[in-house]
């Protein structure tokens, strides 16, 4: 029966002695950096859900009074345009009765003067 299945020479086994503790030495800060880039990315993930349990209980309530603002602010714009093409249609309708009403009084004092004129020159 063999005793031993592989069998280094003395420069070999040195060699692959000083290989394994190279791996070794590497071994160690590559888990060490695997551990801080976990523990950075629990982290980050923390930050994540507060920021989100913040925009949810903070942020969504002032974003719905926001929209109320705005509906509130777009029926006053409405109504105040309402409101102005009123005003534009009434001032459109006022040029005619103006000229209506400045007949009826120029025709009145007419009627006025023609009357004062009568009951003095008749006399």
């Amino acid at each position: 029966m063999p005793e031993h299945i592989l069998v280094l020479s003395p420069e070999t086994e040195q060699w692959f002695r000083i290989l394994l503790i190279a791996a070794t030495l590497l071994l160690i800060p590559i888990t060490v950096g695997f551990l801080v880039v976990f523990f950075k990315a629990a982290f980050l993930l923390h930050s994540v859900y507060e920021l989100v349990t913040v925009a949810r209980y903070e942020l969504y309530p002032l974003l719905k009074d926001l929209r109320l603002t705005v509906d509130n602010v777009e029926d006053i714009t409405h109504r105040a345009q309402s409101g102005i093409q009123d005003l534009g249609y009434n001032i459109r309708q006022i040029k005619p009765n103006l000229k209506y009403g400045m007949r009826n009084v120029k025709t009145g004092v007419q009627a006025f003067v023609t009357g004062l004129t009568r009951s003095f020159v008749d006399r």
